[in-house]
């Protein structure tokens, strides 16, 4: 009797421990993209454009992998959800000052990711509520693909 009363209380301590990790790793995910974003940075100022690339897919995927954990995992959050927009331009717009100087074109989407971003906080402010839409999610994926072919 005592053995399996230790047992089940192992098994329920240790349940807890891997939602409470399940409920930080997606955010843990974010901030990741997010400190990476300044090595991105370096490596494109001083023309290091393959280890650049290689950075900012990894980059790219804790982007996929971030939301889709929280979703799948039910552990979403308006904190994560605030934090991973904050991240997406941080990252899209440091991405693409890099490239400026590589290809001048760039310049269209840097200005565009900056009104987009700005529209996106207005919106957030006024109405509270933080969501993404489906367009947002495939101009990412765009974004990101035209880039990669740019470099």
């Amino acid at each position: 009797m005592l053995i399996v009363k230790i047992k089940t209380t192992w098994y329920n301590y240790n349940i807890e421990r891997i939602m409470i990790m399940k409920e930080k790793i997606p955010n843990i995910l974010t901030i990741i993209r997010i400190s990476l974003t300044p090595i991105i940075m370096i490596l494109g100022l001083t023309n290091h454009f393959y280890s650049m690339t290689i950075i900012g897919i990894i980059a790219a995927l804790t982007d996929f992998f971030d939301g889709y954990l929280a979703r799948k995992w039910q552990v979403t959050s308006v904190k994560g959800a605030k934090l991973d927009a904050v991240a997406d331009k941080v990252f899209a717009i440091s991405l693409v000052g890099c490239l400026i100087s590589k290809n001048k074109i760039l310049i269209i989407a840097f200005v565009l990711e900056i009104i987009i971003g700005c529209s996106n906080m207005y919106y957030h402010l006024q109405n509270k509520k933080v969501s993404s839409l489906m367009v947002g999610k495939i101009k990412t994926c765009f974004f990101y693909l035209q880039l990669l072919l740019l470099v």
